[in-house]
């Protein structure tokens, strides 16, 4: 089949140089005949036809394979913005979805794809680490990925070995100087505490530390400080944190998804 439309750039956004769009970022990187992956390629701005409408969206087309949708990002030194209990999270709202906001410069931002698009896998990438984290799972929205309704409650006992990668902030003390007996790092979860329940510390992304549990030893842990992605819970920012709920978001951290 003869090529009719490759990848142009359409002033502020990248697409076919027939005025279509495809469906995501994996399908301007590997679409079908007649479309071409030539031309304007590369990460940047492109327009995708998502849900039947076309919206703006940043896209890293190079790494772990490219066809990545920029998400979110979260501001360094910033944990309260994209806090997890906020309803960028829970209903999916937009912050600074303009073309100022979609790029890879220091910022939060949260794009409309977040709530729409259809997603099976998720990266995590640090401003200040080499490496990024990633998470596979079954195809739904990330609002739906990352909701209440899916996040994994944990409780730790005393002794509780350290459970997080060599990634972000990986200490062995609280930022108050307290030493940590445990933590953990995980994708949408909570570190749960008493019953009925409660988020002590948790992170859509990211990681919990506790001390020592409680005097009874009957729930386990109630994690007190926690950091990465999304952080919160009610002892998020405590007094082991300083009171400070930037105490352990040191760089940007951007959300993407595939």
């Amino acid at each position: 089949m003869s090529v009719n439309a490759n990848l142009v750039n359409q002033g502020g956004y990248r697409a076919w140089s027939d005025g279509t769009y495809a469906s995501s970022c994996q399908g301007y990187l590997t679409p079908n005949p007649p479309y071409v992956y030539s031309g304007a390629t590369g990460d940047g701005v492109y327009r995708i036809n998502l849900s039947g409408t076309p919206t703006d969206v940043y896209c890293n087309q190079t790494a772990n394979g490219g066809g990545w949708t920029l998400l979110m990002k979260q501001a360094q030194g910033d944990g309260t913005t994209l806090q997890g209990d906020t309803t960028y999270w829970t209903n999916g709202t937009t912050l600074n979805d303009t073309a100022s906001g979609r790029n890879m410069a220091e910022g939060s931002f949260v794009s409309a794809a977040f709530a729409k698009m259809s997603a099976t896998q998720y990266m995590l990438q640090a401003a200040n680490e080499s490496t990024v984290q990633t998470y596979s799972r079954a195809a739904s929205t990330p609002l739906a990925a990352f909701s209440n309704a899916n996040t994994a409650r944990y409780s730790d006992a005393n002794g509780v070995p350290m459970k997080y990668p060599n990634w972000f902030v990986r200490t062995t003390t609280y930022p108050d100087g307290e030493t940590l007996t445990q933590a953990r790092f995980g994708f949408n979860f909570g570190e749960a505490y008493g019953s009925p329940a409660a988020i002590y510390c948790g992170a859509r992304w990211g990681w919990s530390a506790n001390q020592d549990v409680d005097p009874q030893n009957t729930v386990g842990g109630s994690n007190d400080s926690c950091g990465g992605l999304g952080a919160y819970g009610l002892q998020y920012g405590s007094t082991y944190m300083n009171q400070n709920k930037n105490a352990w978001q040191p760089a940007t951290l951007y959300l993407w998804a595939k």
